[in-house]
């Protein structure tokens, strides 16, 4: 999640998976942010995975970077996604 040049908040979503045994990583959306706030964050990713019709109990992992918006225990972007059905999704730090 970065500014752009007009300082827009945008928000990038890539997924990687298995497909007939090799890995794929695919960009499946950039979304511009009415809010930054970890539930809005959350909101977004939802609605990405949902268009794409990605099984959240086949989420495994999650990466994100440190902020403690994406990765904190209880409120941030990660836990609420937790909350919301990735139950096997465990977070990985993401250097960015």
């Amino acid at each position: 999640m970065n500014p752009d040049m007009r300082t827009r908040n945008e928000l990038s979503i890539c997924i990687r998976f298995l497909e007939n045994g090799a890995t794929v990583e695919a960009f499946v959306g950039l979304r511009q942010l009415r809010s930054t706030t970890a539930e809005n964050i959350k909101d977004e990713i939802m609605k990405v995975l949902s268009a794409h019709r990605v099984q959240l109990e086949k989420i495994f992992w999650m990466a994100f970077d440190g902020a403690s918006k994406m990765s904190g225990k209880r409120n941030s972007v990660q836990a609420l996604l937790k909350r919301s059905g990735l139950t096997n999704g465990n977070y990985n730090h993401c250097c960015t």
